[in-house]
């Protein structure tokens, strides 16, 4: 039998013993006997360990033999123990992969310019190592040819059996800036395939009247960058000249709301919220669930500001420190704690504030509950390469809209370069299939991806070992309201209605 490692994660509340399962993400109440047993399984035959069990943990356990026969079940259900194999000449054909692949999205930098200095962007220069703010544009034979590349890729995917429909996205930078270039790429795009999802993000403070309209009648599913209530939003995302956004967005995205609700239109939207250890969480969810109305429909997407490669947060800490902030770092902690609270402890609570405090609630479960089954694809949670292709002003192809020009896999002129998509693509899965990695018991709650690969190809340890931590504190929460009764799986259902248009822009 080939060698076996022990996957699993031990955690506690006050009042039980758990583990959780690296293979498919189950979690098991298991007391000190049930430990040994998994972790001794493959050390000792049956009579002996039970023996050694026995004599360890006395009359903890009545009958050691259905203890040994449970152990066993779920480990045959190829739980706990992954096989240890040699990876190292594993050859990954990405282009398969692609082809095969159950999500297909050009992605257009039409700008890199921005009438916005967010201080978190990785534009900024807080983030020393990313691309920088820069003149570039794309010009319309560029995004045409992009347009071409994307739509032939996505007809392998039709000939393989892929039903969804071709989605274009408009990026930046701020795409408003090219107002213009958005039109003609979805005149030429529509022409070639009339069925193709058009999304653009924005800030959306450019959002003119005309904008408005045209969005509303081509069905442009539009995502602001907004993150909550204005005191809150003010403080990192400002205009070049340091000026606050809040009241500007929020103007016209009460503008473009209006106009859809006179024609009838019901054109869902969503928000980019982005926070640190400052936000107050809970007021942002609640700004959500006041403006439900205005908004309705929509869903939030809330992503914690990259703590990697930065100087953002000793920036935090100096306007703290000289008083420009009278924040506190544990905010983020505190309105978490009063998250929880409202959505599981108060009956009162609305089926609002579940559905846009939901995600903050489930964190990682979601990850979880999607890989519930075990069985996760070669890349686990990160995105098939080339199931997104970004492509830069000057045509540089990337496989995120977030890598930058971090590892690129080609140029609109060549088209995209198999070898370069061959080349970071096993970067990735060689660290997936590295031993700290492998084995690692929360593995199918993680969301390490290309983006957060380093310049030789490995993701760093820093970044797993914040992600266990958290990993492990928001089990303790979830499972310590499980034993208190509280129905975690109801906050769940709030969230999970628009998932595949979740998947589409974030």
């Amino acid at each position: 039998m080939a060698e076996q490692k022990l996957s699993m994660m031990p955690f506690k509340t006050e009042k039980f013993s758990y583990i959780l399962d690296g293979n498919t993400g189950r979690v098991i109440v298991a007391d000190q006997p049930t430990v040994f047993i998994i972790s001794n399984y493959y050390k000792f035959k049956k009579e002996e360990l039970i023996i050694k069990a026995k004599e360890i943990f006395a009359e903890l356990h009545k009958d050691y033999n259905v203890l040994y026969n449970y152990v066993s079940n779920l480990i045959n259900m190829r739980m706990f123990y992954v096989e240890k194999t040699d990876n190292s000449e594993l050859y990954i054909d990405s282009r398969e992969l692609a082809i095969n692949s159950n999500q297909s999205q050009l992605i257009l930098i039409l700008t890199e310019k921005c009438n916005l200095r967010c201080e978190y962007c990785i534009y900024n220069d807080k983030y020393p190592k990313e691309m920088g703010y820069s003149d570039e544009e794309m010009d319309f034979e560029t995004a045409k040819k992009a347009v071409d590349m994307y739509y032939e890729l996505h007809m392998e995917r039709i000939k393989r059996g892929y039903k969804r429909y071709p989605v274009i996205t408009m990026y930046g930078g701020e795409p408003l800036l090219k107002f213009d270039l958005i039109k003609k790429v979805m005149d030429y795009a529509k022409g070639l395939m009339p069925n193709t999802l058009f999304y653009t993000t924005t800030n959306g403070t450019l959002l003119s009247e005309k904008m408005m309209d045209y969005f509303i009648e081509n069905r442009i599913i539009i995502t602001f960058s907004i993150d909550g209530f204005k005191e809150n939003h003010d403080r990192n995302r400002v205009f070049i000249n340091g000026m606050p956004t809040f009241e500007r967005a929020l103007k016209n995205i009460k503008r473009l709301q209006e106009k859809k609700k006179k024609q009838n239109i019901k054109q869902v939207i969503s928000f980019n919220c982005c926070f640190d250890q400052y936000t107050n969480v809970y007021k942002v969810a609640k700004f959500f669930e006041e403006n439900y109305d205005l908004f309705n429909p929509f869903f939030v997407l809330y992503n914690q500001i990259n703590p990697f490669d930065t100087l953002y947060f000793d920036w935090c800490e100096e306007q703290v420190r000289t008083g420009k902030w009278k924040l506190d770092k544990n905010n983020f902690k505190n309105a978490m704690n009063k998250i929880e609270h409202e959505v599981y402890e108060v009956e009162t609570c609305s089926d609002r504030f579940k559905q846009v405090a939901g995600p903050l609630v489930m964190k990682d479960f979601v990850l979880s509950i999607r890989n519930k089954d075990g069985k996760q694809q070669i890349t686990r949670n990160s995105c098939i390469p080339t199931s997104k292709i970004a492509v830069s002003p000057d045509g540089t192809l990337t496989l995120c809209e977030k890598m930058c020009k971090k590892y690129p896999i080609g140029t609109i002129e060549k088209g995209i370069d198999w070898g370069a998509v061959n080349y970071v693509t096993d970067k990735l899965v060689q660290h997936f299939n590295s031993d700290s990695c492998k084995y690692c018991p929360i593995r199918t709650m993680c969301e390490a991806c290309f983006m957060f690969l380093d310049e030789n190809g490995r993701i760093k340890p820093s970044f797993c070992k914040s992600k266990k931590t958290a990993v492990i504190k928001n089990l303790e929460s979830y499972f310590a309201k499980k034993e208190k009764g509280f129905d975690v799986m109801k906050v769940y259902n709030h969230t999970s209605d628009l998932d595949s248009l979740k998947e589409m822009v974030k």
